[in-house]
């Protein structure tokens, strides 16, 4: 198929504008028509990491209209002013698209000095109707991306610029559908502009201070030739090269120190002058890194603990309050946190201690009393040791009317999403905390799970992340249904969650190099249920033969592992459903019916309805289905790739 560009399209208007103006005018007047980019123009914007400094300098470069290599003059220019401001002025530009770069120093986002060593950033930026582009951080981090998806995948440059640009705000933890990042200017409002913000001082964290330069987090250091550089330019180098090639940052150990960076500036106010927006996003990065789902009003009160490797703060417990996690304790503190998180019990012990102004006797006139024993006798409430300590009272407690659960579980206190105990009265016994009550818990105790609420009837389900997939790690029990027919199955996990195609399985056998239901539980996956030798769970795929259809089931057992194909049947098995895989860019209905196979195990389509989530086999028979009702899908072509990182996207 040939591609008309812009380009294309501005020069044939042009053509027939001066060809109508020609038939009109004097015809013996002979004059050269320029291209519509070799005309004197001037593109100005703002260079920002924090703001450039006066002198800095920046150029621009045209960039060819295919292999967006550099090509031509390079135009020179200076940083007018301590804002960034810049203006260029260019001509001979026959492609659209343009190579902005400008090195400088900067002014700090946190502290307002001026940086010691300088700061190159990159943008490509499209010309065509545009006067104004901002450099900045995003337009940096983006750029090398930008020219592997066009170069490589064959994306258009808009294209490349939109995905590029989600990608980078996902290694950060922000979603949202923002303007180009050279419409982004950390000075004005909006949630992108607070997202550039955010990830501009983000990208400080942790950077060591150099003590001869006397700023802070080590914006400036010096080599071993005593030359100036900046650890800064090489985090923002070394994360660029790191999304190039696959739209992932992988550096978990630079996340993790940007992280415990931030979590100690936010607690010491240091984040206190930006917009709530900035915060949020500052504070949405570190709650990513640390494995954090959102402290919002399903989480008050939850204690989670952060076990990221690479933290400085791992095993610290931090617990959701007021939509924010605030470090409370180290597992050294003790493994039962109920103090802290019951604030209850907390008010409570007041009342204990309150007790020591009875046994302050000083204040009481004894020689108006006969009978001073009593008095005496009120040093037994002095010790308020002895009231803690029941271990010598005998409880009398009727426990009778209560089941064995109750027995087994009675003076656990269950506060929190996750906390794991052991029976009271038959230890062999494990009891997982939905956050108001515990169950009866199979998993295992050093898995990491998370929290799913379903929103058609608020049931809480446990789930586990294996490799880049979420399972949930317990069977699906929607409206008192512990089993399902194969087409109830199809359509019965909550929004967001579907049946897994037998793909799917076979993406977490390989992931995790093993079939075994054993190995699947090392990651939580609790397979197969306590006091049961083995289990069957539905998938989504099928065969037809005719008016046959096969579906598919997975049966593990203490033996082995084992796919069916069951015709046409009406048995019931248990469901476990997959998260949904996040798409990359929006359905609408310019996208409809463009579809994304996400790691060969799954197909996302935009549908009618929106995305939707289909297996291989469901996938195909859509396929041919809307062929049928002459619906031109995808013209032959093959749908387009995206690889799903950990959070599902």
């Amino acid at each position: 198929m040939i591609y008309f560009g812009r380009t294309f399209f501005a020069a044939l208007v042009y053509a027939t504008l001066f060809a109508l103006l020609g038939a009109c005018g004097d015809s013996g007047t002979d004059k050269e028509l320029d291209s519509p980019y070799t005309e004197k123009r001037t593109l100005s914007g703002f260079v920002q990491k924090g703001p450039f400094s006066k002198g800095s300098k920046i150029s621009i470069q045209e960039l060819d209209a295919v292999t967006l290599l550099p090509v031509g003059e390079k135009i020179e220019g200076t940083v007018l002013n301590d804002e960034g401001t810049y203006s260029l002025e260019f001509s001979e530009f026959e492609s659209p698209y343009a190579l902005l770069t400008a090195v400088g120093t900067y002014r700090d986002e946190l502290t307002g000095e001026k940086s010691k060593a300088t700061v190159t950033l990159n943008a490509l930026v499209d010309l065509t109707a545009r006067k104004s582009a901002n450099v900045n951080l995003l337009t940096h981090l983006e750029y090398l991306r930008v020219l592997y998806l066009v170069r490589e995948e064959g994306l258009t440059v808009a294209e490349a610029k939109m995905q590029a640009e989600r990608e980078v705000l996902r290694a950060f933890g922000i979603s949202g559908d923002f303007a180009l990042a050279e419409d982004l200017n950390i000075y004005s409002n909006g949630d992108g502009n607070a997202a550039l913000l955010a990830i501009s001082v983000i990208m400080l964290g942790g950077l060591e201070k150099d003590g001869e330069s006397g700023l802070p987090f080590g914006l400036a250091t010096k080599n071993d030739d005593g030359e100036e550089n900046s650890k800064l330019a090489e985090r923002i180098t070394d994360f660029a090269e790191d999304l190039e090639s696959d739209g992932f940052w992988k550096n978990g150990r630079t996340a993790a120190n940007m992280a415990d960076w931030a979590v100690e500036q936010g607690l010491n106010g240091k984040f206190d002058s930006f917009r709530t927006q900035v915060v949020s996003y500052i504070d949405s990065f570190w709650w990513k890194i640390y494995g954090f789902d959102a402290c919002d009003s399903t989480l008050d009160g939850a204690a989670w603990l952060n076990d990221n490797p690479y933290s400085a703060n791992r095993g610290i417990y931090f617990i959701c309050k007021n939509g924010k996690w605030i470090p409370e304790r180290t597992v050294e503190d003790g493994k039962d946190t109920t103090d802290v998180k019951d604030s209850t019990q907390v008010r409570d012990t007041t009342d204990v201690a309150d007790t020591t102004a009875v046994a302050d006797t000083s204040a009481v006139d004894t020689t108006q009393v006969k009978d001073t024993t009593s008095v005496k006798d009120t040093t037994q409430v002095k010790d308020t040791a002895s009231v803690a300590d029941t271990s010598g009272v005998t409880d009398t407690t009727d426990l009778s009317g209560l089941s064995d659960f109750e027995k087994d579980t009675r003076g656990l206190a269950c506060q929190f999403f996750g906390k794991i105990e052991h029976g009271v009265v038959d230890t062999n016994n494990v009891y997982f905390c939905y956050g108001k009550e515990w169950k009866l818990f199979d998993g295992d105790e050093n898995a990491r799970y998370y929290k799913m609420i379903d929103s058609r009837d608020g049931r809480i389900y446990r789930y586990v992340y294996i490799g880049s997939q979420r399972w949930m790690a317990e069977n699906l029990n929607y409206g008192g249904e512990e089993t399902y027919t194969w087409n109830d199955a199809r359509s019965a996990c909550p929004d967001g969650w579907h049946l897994p195609g037998k793909e799917e399985w076979d993406y977490m056998f390989k992931y995790i190099s093993s079939s075994s239901a054993s190995e699947m539980d090392k990651y939580g996956f609790a397979t197969i249920p306590a006091g049961q030798t083995s289990a069957n769970y539905w998938t989504s795929s099928y065969a037809k033969d005719y008016q046959y259809i096969f579906s598919y089931s997975f049966q593990f057992s203490n033996t082995g592992t084992v796919m069916n194909g069951l015709l046409n049947t009406t048995d019931r098995f248990p469901v476990r459903c997959v998260n949904d895989y996040n798409p990359s860019f929006a359905c609408t209905d310019q996208t409809r019916y463009e579809t994304i196979n996400c790691n060969y195990i799954s197909y996302l389509v935009c549908a009618d309805s929106g995305w939707v989530t289909m297996s291989i086999d469901e996938y195909n028979e859509f396929k041919w289905t809307g062929a049928v009702e002459g619906k031109t899908l995808w013209e032959g072509s093959d749908p387009r790739m995206c690889y799903v990182d950990h959070a599902g996207v």
